[in-house]
């Protein structure tokens, strides 16, 4: 167990060193957060109505309910409920919500966009890579245009230099105005399969940062509503760790065998289904209680900023997940963890 403690601990600091360095202008989380001044160097703005308009000499990761960015930086990450991305310079962007818009900007290289409705009106120095069930495009795009969605419009102005791809049963409008070097059709799995089943790198990037954005906004709302809640997890040292990782190995299994147990009685069916409800509503908090509790100890409490903590250690979180065989390490401790903290909390005395 100590030799996990170093490899996590040295892990954790190598990844999460730049950040130490953060000031309190380079990360800003209210409800409503407005930045309008130049930031220099890697920035984090969270909030429920966030609105970005600066030049950010380094990364940005913007996120909200409502996300409007605009301005330069390095490179941008934002996710949000509704986002509007307009008159954006970056270099490669990562861009997930319910409702996305990206209009009149310019990204060096490539594009990684996730949402339900997408529209897409902007110029792209490379690859786009657009998931949505509704996507509108329009612009220049110098790479290959990768759309994975059933419902596509190519709008007037839309150049794509390198190919489009497209799925084979996708409902696609493609105006006649439009310029396009080469079409690949991709097929279903009846037909020939023209795309790698294998998740590509960076589509695990945009898959692990849509979930820790979404993690680290769910953790902003929690410590508002509960914050007695994460005062208990910072009281906790890493002589818990062992007792965390056992009563979560326990729990992994003892609760949903003993859900089930009782729903079979029909008796306590009702009692069965609140009890599955309860376990899985616990493993997806495992991830965001966990990391907190280890930043606190791996940081040693130096940072009174419990936001920061929280972001710091979902940042490590972020990284690990992207290493393959220590990714599933990572994913099974950590939910062991989580899951402990869980039973010492409603055990706790204090």
């Amino acid at each position: 167990m100590k030799k996990i403690f170093k490899i996590l601990l040295v892990l954790f600091m190598f990844v999460t060193t730049p950040v130490f360095a953060l000031s309190d202008d380079l990360f800003r989380s209210d409800d409503r957060v407005s930045v309008s001044d130049d930031l220099n160097g890697s920035s984090f703005v969270a909030g429920n109505d966030v609105q970005v308009d600066s030049k950010v000499n380094g990364m940005l990761f913007s996120a909200g309910n409502s996300v409007n960015q605009s301005g330069e930086s390095d490179y941008l990450f934002t996710a949000g409920n509704i986002v509007k991305v307009n008159s954006q310079k970056t270099k490669d962007a990562y861009i997930a919500g319910n409702d996305v818009s990206v209009k009149e900007s310019d990204f060096e290289r490539d594009v990684y966009v996730a949402g339900n409705i997408v529209t897409f009106e902007s110029n792209a120095g490379r690859n786009v890579y657009i998931g949505g069930s509704k996507v509108t495009i329009s612009g220049t795009i110098n790479g290959n245009l990768n759309i994975y969605s059933d419902n596509i419009t190519i709008e007037d102005n839309t150049k794509v230099k390198g190919m489009l791809k497209y799925p084979e049963k996708a409902k696609i409008v493609i105006s006649k105005n439009a310029s396009i070097n080469s079409k690949s059709i991709m097929k279903d799995s009846n037909g020939t399969v023209s795309i790698n089943t294998e998740p590509s790198f960076s589509s695990r990037i945009m898959s692990n940062l849509f979930s820790i954005v979404n993690l680290f906004v769910l953790g902003l709302f929690l410590m508002l509503l509960f914050p007695k809640l994460f005062e208990k997890i910072e009281k906790m040292d890493k002589n818990t760790i062992l007792s965390n990782l056992g009563f979560g190995a326990l729990s992994l299994f003892i609760l949903p065998i003993a859900a089930l147990i009782i729903m079979l009685t029909m008796v306590g069916l009702s009692t069965g289904f609140i009890l599955l409800d309860f376990y899985i509503v616990c493993v997806y908090l495992s991830s965001l209680l966990c990391t907190y509790y280890l930043a606190n100890i791996l940081l040693n409490k130096n940072i009174k900023n419990k936001y920061l903590v929280l972001l710091i250690g979902l940042l490590g979180l972020f990284v690990l997940k992207l290493i393959p065989f220590i990714s599933i390490l990572t994913e099974i401790f950590v939910l062991c963890i989580g899951l402990g903290i869980v039973v010492n909390l409603i055990f706790s005395r204090k």
